[in-house]
């Protein structure tokens, strides 16, 4: 069916519902990292959580999620906006844990002591920046607790179960809503897109210094930079560095 999030508000317009389906970025997002089927489950739930969140958002607003933990995962890394767009990754990839009640272990993976960070640009001069002990280290969990606990939502059955009786989100979202009047404000479409680029990529490098600049083509003499969320690599020659540091280098640099 595609990748979308469906939105809806009570007829008293004082609930919002939310409720999405992300199959597809998620397995672009494990097939980019490589990540073990535990890592997949806690790069997806944090991914579509990040979506969901950043979908309440106003456009040109982002949030970015970090979860660190006491797992072998080490951290979750999340950046999302208002138009459905995400990009993220996990500390190691390759981390993976034995199954916990013949499930994939999550929790285990992540760690359940640690911290989530919450990091809202608004457009304001300073982000907002929100932090509290993770409550599980299940994902979804901790980004309830984050908000605030919901009697409705514990009601719902697991999604993952859920989708695989064919179910939609719109269905998810009559769930949700379990009776309450309500009507459906649209949809859309959900994507997994980095918004790295070599122009970006290029500013990071000039703002190393002219100093850094000159010993990095003096002891390598070109240089690869690789994008931790999409894994896109940036190669630059010698030539390319050194009209970068034409641009980096200040009076009293080396």
């Amino acid at each position: 069916m595609g990748d979308y999030l469906v939105r809806g508000i009570s007829d008293g317009a004082n609930v919002v519902g939310l409720a999405c389906v992300t199959t597809d970025l998620v397995e672009r997002a494990r097939k980019l990292h490589g990540t073990s089927r535990t890592a997949s489950a806690a790069l997806g739930r944090a991914l579509t959580g990040g979506l969901l969140m950043g979908s309440l958002m106003k456009k040109g607003q982002r949030v970015a999620l970090k979860f660190e933990g006491n797992g072998p995962l080490k951290k979750i890394l999340v950046e999302a906006d208002h138009e459905g767009t995400v990009r993220g990754f996990v500390g190691v990839p390759e981390a993976e844990v034995p199954f916990k009640d013949e499930k994939l272990n999550v929790s285990g993976a992540l760690g359940s002591r640690g911290v989530l960070t919450v990091i809202k640009d608004l457009g304001l001069k300073e982000p907002y920046q929100g932090i509290v002990e993770l409550l599980s280290g299940e994902i979804g969990e901790d980004l309830a607790f984050y908000y605030s606990e919901s009697e409705n939502i514990r009601k719902i059955p697991v999604v993952t179960g859920f989708l695989r009786l064919g179910k939609t989100p719109e269905d998810l979202l009559a769930e949700l809503f379990s009776g309450l009047p309500y009507h459906t404000l649209g949809k859309k479409d959900l994507f997994f897109r980095c918004s790295c680029s070599q122009e970006r990529v290029e500013k990071i490098l000039v703002a190393l210094g002219g100093v850094e600049l000159a010993k990095m083509i003096h002891e390598q003499g070109e240089a690869e930079v690789t994008c931790e969320y999409c894994r896109t690599r940036y190669h630059f020659t010698r030539q390319q560095l050194e009209d970068l540091l034409s641009e980096a280098r200040q009076p009293g640099d080396a």
